[in-house]
């Protein structure tokens, strides 16, 4: 029997072990592109995200790789990296228990390429193991589609508005400041450290901003942030490293983002629907268009 385009079930089986942002994106992604052809998308590879959110779509496997990712068990990159290990590993039986199609992608792949293996598949359930996949088009069309998916729960978003209510009288800028790793990626690229940021919102206040509200900025980061680098500044600071969901609903709430180039930030800016500067080392800030390249480190 010939299976009909839109009983078709896209299921993310694997990722490249990206953080947060890389997985909010490549879900989006392909769930853009499903709601294109109105197939039917799946993720049991975003297992230590789902309690951010009500996808409705767990199951026994997905809520038993979330126990794993519980704080309490997920104590470390060492932790994770085990518990991601076994879940590639578990996943890997998943297309022979329940048969389906899986196709891999290439790095840095636009979804649609996969779009003829995808229709040919004899099957219903097709399985992609994914190493990168941009849907540009796709997420621009259907952004408020994807907005309403990864809505957070609502005691996140109350948190986070009852936040922003204590500083509504100014022009709130993100600023997002991704150390860590960062110091070696790309040989220290786009690195910058908290005095080059403190410097780059200086010369916002000087040079770029002309609006009549005061600015706070809101800083945000995978590491500690110590507020000396930012005297004379008008500064807050975001929820915290442990906090990442408050922290990008914050930023995408806020009026405008300044960040490092990153996946986190590029999401938020795409979530809130909001302009992205992102640090430059020559022109201290660069404008970026999230839909030039959805996935960013």
């Amino acid at each position: 029997m010939k299976i009909q385009r839109n009983n078709k079930e896209i299921i993310i089986l694997r990722h490249i072990g990206g953080r947060f942002g890389n997985q909010l994106w490549l879900f989006s992604n392909v769930y853009a592109f499903c709601l294109e052809r109105g197939y039917k998308c799946l993720n049991p590879s975003f297992y230590a995200y789902n309690k951010y959110f009500n996808l409705n779509d767990e199951n026994g496997f997905t809520k038993f790789f979330e126990y794993l990712s519980n704080p309490k068990i997920n104590r470390s990159h060492a932790a994770s990296f085990i518990i991601y290990t076994l879940y590639k590993y578990c996943s890997g039986l998943m297309p022979f228990f329940r048969r389906g199609t899986v196709i891999k992608s290439n790095s840095n792949e636009n979804i649609n390429n996969l779009s003829e293996k995808i229709m040919s598949s004899r099957y219903q359930k097709v399985y992609l193991d994914c190493n990168e996949l941009n849907n540009p088009e796709g997420v621009k069309k259907y952004r408020d589609q994807v907005v309403d998916k990864f809505k957070p729960k609502k005691e996140i978003v109350k948190k986070v508005d009852d936040f922003l209510n204590k500083h509504r009288g100014y022009y709130l800028v993100a600023v997002h400041i991704r150390q860590g790793d960062y110091k070696r990626f790309v040989n220290g690229r786009f690195y910058f450290d908290q005095s080059e940021v403190s410097s780059i919102l200086g010369f916002f206040i000087e040079k770029r901003y002309h609006g009549k509200k005061k600015v706070k900025f809101i800083l945000f980061s995978d590491s500690v942030i110590n507020l000396d680098n930012f005297s004379g500044l008008n500064v807050e600071l975001g929820f915290g490293p442990d906090f990442m969901i408050e922290d990008m609903l914050t930023m995408s709430k806020c009026n405008l983002i300044i960040a490092a180039r990153s996946s986190f930030s590029t999401y938020a800016a795409y979530y809130g629907g909001k302009t992205l500067y992102v640090f430059d080392h020559h022109k201290k800030l660069v404008p970026f268009n999230i839909y030039e390249n959805t996935i960013f480190t």
